[in-house]
């Protein structure tokens, strides 16, 4: 079983250089396909391996998801962009220590440990550092990149569930399958119809941002934009495009 979860690991990693590739290269449909495959393999690597930290494997699946969000988007596949969107903020949030909740950031970043990032998934060295502040990022973007979306696309109905696996307690067996993410619906956004969403939504990322930015300096443009985007949004006024921000 070690050996199987190390395979999927390596693939995964081939299917995420490989996606960037094609992307850099102008191949959107291409990287689309190695982009899916790498999410396919990040969940059955998280299905098969329990005993792990799972905070890079959390992060590694958000800014995957992230990333294949943003080339469906571009690639005009709107359905899509927004399914991969909810996908993208579930893994998001579970790699957030904060749980994206602004008033536990000063806590989480004073207390949560910077742990080393799992080499076999990002691809790093023993030196380099998943430190709590990029994670809380995460979260906040992929709640950005979704309203984005909403804002965006007002009339693709994408299917979508109360709910999500983390509060379900559907998660291990949720990985089975892409379905309970790509139609996932944050707690906070339960009831509320694309419009509501859209705004809670952006509420959010704008808090943790400004939050985040407050301990750690370099988050403050994207306080910023998603503070404008927020003020946008309720105002009516047209969206600009997709602009998401984190680390790649």
């Amino acid at each position: 079983m070690a050996f199987d979860a190390e395979s999927l690991v390596r693939a995964a990693l081939a299917a995420w250089e490989e996606a960037r590739a094609h992307e850099a290269a102008g191949r959107p449909y291409k990287a689309i396909s190695a982009y899916r495959r790498g999410l396919t393999r990040f969940l059955g690597y998280r299905r098969s391996v329990h005993s792990l930290d799972t905070a890079a494997i959390y992060y590694a699946f958000g800014a995957m998801a992230r990333e294949m969000t943003q080339q469906l988007d571009r690639a005009g596949a709107q359905r899509k962009s927004l399914e991969y969107g909810r996908m993208a903020l579930v893994a998001s949030h579970l790699g957030d220590p904060a749980g994206g909740d602004p008033q536990r950031i000063p806590g989480v970043l004073n207390a949560t440990r910077a742990a080393p990032v799992h080499q076999r998934v990002l691809g790093g060295g023993q030196g380099l550092l998943l430190a709590p502040a990029v994670r809380v990022a995460g979260g906040a973007e992929a709640r950005a990149l979704l309203a984005g979306l909403l804002r965006k696309y007002p009339k693709v109905r994408a299917r979508k569930r109360a709910g999500w696996p983390v509060d379900s307690g559907d998660w291990e067996r949720g990985f089975r399958a892409v379905e309970p993410y790509i139609q996932a619906v944050s707690p906070s956004c339960v009831g509320l119809d694309d419009h509501a969403e859209m705004l809670q939504l952006a509420a959010e990322s704008a808090l943790l941002y400004r939050a985040l930015s407050r301990f750690a300096p370099e988050y403050e443009a994207d306080a910023r934009r998603a503070e404008k985007d927020l003020a946008g949004m309720r105002s009516g006024s047209r969206p600009s495009g997709i602009r998401p921000s984190g680390v790649r």
